[in-house]
């Protein structure tokens, strides 16, 4: 069995370019992208101690039993963030940003990659 990582060649191994989007408003405006890998550039987010922004990724190449992985990629500012899938159905995603800093706000635009893979 052949694994492939993500990048070019996606989990599937289909030869697949990532792509991107950008969110518009705030941070629970939900964003559209079909993709198989790609990246999320945030609207800016401002978040206090312990608040979290949750939106839907909205991506035809999500199946039922899809298993999304998302990770920060660029991030520069106060707060303590951290992303996580907290929902997966049929053609969408939920992703969760948390501040996890006990006082210190979160004010920062990131960028967030994603990765698609079926079991």
């Amino acid at each position: 069995m052949t694994v492939y990582g993500a990048g070019k060649l996606g989990f599937l191994g289909k030869r697949r370019s990532p792509s991107a989007v950008t969110q518009l408003t705030d941070g629970t405006t939900g964003v559209t992208i079909s993709a198989l890998t790609g990246q999320i550039t945030t609207a800016t987010l401002t978040a206090v101690a312990g608040a979290e922004h949750v939106f839907i990724v909205t991506n035809t190449d999500v199946k039922i039993n899809s298993v999304v992985s998302v990770s920060i990629s660029s991030y520069a500012g106060a707060g303590t963030p951290i992303v996580s899938v907290s929902k997966t159905t049929a053609g969408t995603f939920s992703v969760t940003i948390a501040n996890l800093h006990a006082s210190d706000a979160l004010t920062v635009t990131m960028l967030i990659n994603f990765a698609i893979n079926d079991i």
